[in-house]
């Protein structure tokens, strides 16, 4: 049984399977979608796992893969600073997109 640090490497089937579970879900900052996923044949699950393997043992993870986009919601009970209208950092919640490829692995 691996330590909770070692890094076990993944494998392509083990990614399509989990891919198929990702249907109707949102797409991400790569501008794939669930959807599309889960109809990818094994040989480019294959190849993602080599990529995401070579990336965890170098610590040179590609940038697609790690960017991620955040926006800034305004809760509803959310009050303006009275004079200026101004909003506390506190009055919005941050809601980040990654690439649905890392969300995968």
């Amino acid at each position: 049984r691996p330590q909770p640090w070692e890094w076990v490497p993944l494998c392509g089937q083990e990614l399509q399977d989990l891919a198929r579970g990702y249907a109707r879900r949102a797409g991400g900052v790569d501008g794939w979608t669930g959807d599309e996923l889960k109809h990818l044949p094994l040989s480019v699950f294959e190849i993602a796992a080599e990529l995401a393997n070579n990336a965890f043992t170098t610590r040179d993870v590609p940038e697609f893969m790690s960017t991620i986009r955040q926006v800034h919601l305004r809760k509803e009970d959310a009050q303006e600073r009275d004079g200026d209208g101004a909003m506390s950092a506190k009055a919005y919640r941050p809601v980040s997109v990654m690439s649905i490829w890392w969300r995968l692995i």
